[in-house]
């Protein structure tokens, strides 16, 4: 899918907002040479847009435009209390602190009026987004609270988690839409919604750099494989690596909880599995959190189910072992015999996958002895709980597996070699990579 380099989408998006809440000039609206375009009081209707789309303009159309209603707060909570399907957290959202800590947050929100209105686009044309943005904005605010941080750090961790997604309004839709496999391009398309979600800030009259720099950051990863900058943890803001692990603790929480249906609690040894990636204070600051206020965990599979989740476990463990230690010698002979940052990268991922294969005890024959060998007929629920647990953090070490395997596409794309070498790499990759496909169809299947 081809997307114009200059084009801004957030006009199509009033468009659409428009159809059930009034988007009104509220100014008459010029192109850059200074002639009217779009009187005041004129809704911003399909051939308003056009006029509007095909010339630059004097100012953002966002400085331009007002809507009948809007995201406050006084709504912001209001849509909160009214987000939670899944029993465990509407009782979670149910308790007084959440309730206070978020009233008292969203209150400041209208100190921001193009925030607010950018929050309300957001939450009429792409609604899970906003869901989840609302929902990365509320763990903010507890990370921040069981951190320790002062009112001013709180506040600018809770409007950077809410500001993080917004460069989304001013991509194509349809890309944001995509279900399926995007194209390169459109990834590096999305990746840009950082740079544009931070611009939409500078927009913004006093908002705090520290909001900004969140938001800049809220992608980066204290390994230095996350986005835009490449940064490394001595590099970032606590702030930006609150918003970055809240938004990946709601990422779990989707694929988890309301994908596969485990209990709230499952989501500790992920956290676990994922701890170190953005910051490990807040790794800890969350599993505390979890230890609180969260019900023990509540097995997933029933006895029926079990003999198929051993079977394969049993298979993935071996196949994992292999694939990690093939990507190891890979690695090794690359780093060998080129220079590259990439591939001092790659070898720091590797260290940290050695180390969470040894700590979570992936890489324990016993530990999956036991497994393969449960009485499964006879197992207890806390017997079913361990090997549930087992699978969770196979489950993301599988994953892991896979960032590094993109991270060797990479390194392979910018090394300067023969094409010689460069087909006997590509073999060896590819029976990394047919190995991995194998590995996350058995453990689908």
């Amino acid at each position: 899918m081809n997307n114009s380099a200059d084009r801004d989408y957030y006009t199509d998006n009033l468009v659409e907002v428009n159809k059930s809440n009034a988007v009104i000039a509220s100014e008459n609206i010029y192109n850059a040479k200074g002639a009217l375009l779009v009187p005041k009081g004129a809704q911003i209707q399909p051939e308003v847009a056009q006029r509007i789309i095909s010339h630059k303009l004097a100012k953002p159309i966002e400085d331009s435009i007002s809507l009948a209603k809007s995201v406050d707060g006084l709504h912001l909570p209001q849509h909160f209390s009214q987000m939670p399907t899944h029993p465990e957290v509407i009782e979670l959202f149910q308790t007084k602190l959440s309730i206070d800590i978020l009233a008292n947050e969203s209150a400041r929100l209208d100190h921001y009026p193009l925030l607010n209105q950018k929050l309300t686009v957001l939450s009429e044309r792409f609604p899970e987004i906003y869901k989840k943005t609302v929902f990365g904005a509320y763990l903010s605010l507890l990370l921040c609270q069981e951190r320790g941080f002062d009112d001013t750090k709180t506040h600018h961790c809770f409007i950077a988690s809410l500001a993080r997604d917004l460069g989304l309004l001013h991509i194509n839709p349809e890309i944001i839409l995509e279900t399926g496999d995007i194209s390169g391009t459109d990834w590096r398309l999305l990746q840009g919604h950082v740079a544009i979600s931070y611009h939409i800030l500078t927009l913004i009259p006093n908002i705090p750099e520290k909001v900004m720099t969140a938001v800049l950051e809220h992608h980066e990863r204290t390994d230095g494989f996350g986005y835009p900058r490449h940064k490394i943890e001595a590099d970032l803001s606590e702030e930006g690596q609150v918003v970055a692990f809240a938004d990946m603790v709601i990422a779990l929480f989707y694929k988890y909880i309301f994908g596969l249906g485990y209990s709230l609690q499952a989501l500790v040894p992920v956290i676990q599995v994922n701890a170190g990636i953005h910051m490990h204070e807040n790794s800890q600051a969350a599993l505390r959190l979890f230890k609180t206020l969260v019900k023990p965990m509540k097995q997933r599979h029933s006895q029926k189910e079990l003999p198929q989740l051993v079977a394969r476990l049993a298979k993935c463990h071996p196949m994992i072992d292999k694939l990690f230690n093939d990507a190891v010698v890979f690695n090794s002979d690359l780093s060998d015999k080129y220079l590259n940052a990439r591939l001092r990268r790659t070898t720091q991922l590797i260290n940290a996958l050695k180390s969470l294969l040894i700590t979570s005890g992936l890489d324990d024959d016993l530990l999956i002895d036991w497994i393969s060998s449960l009485d499964v007929k006879n197992a207890t629920e806390s017997d079913i709980l361990e090997v549930e647990k087992y699978a969770l953090m196979l489950n993301e070490a599988i994953w892991k597996v896979g960032e590094l395997l993109k991270k060797f596409v990479v390194v392979l794309q910018e090394l300067k070699i023969s094409e010689e070498e460069r087909s006997k790499y590509a073999a060896e990759f590819s029976l990394l990579n047919a190995l991995f496909n194998k590995l996350k169809k058995t453990m689908a299947n």
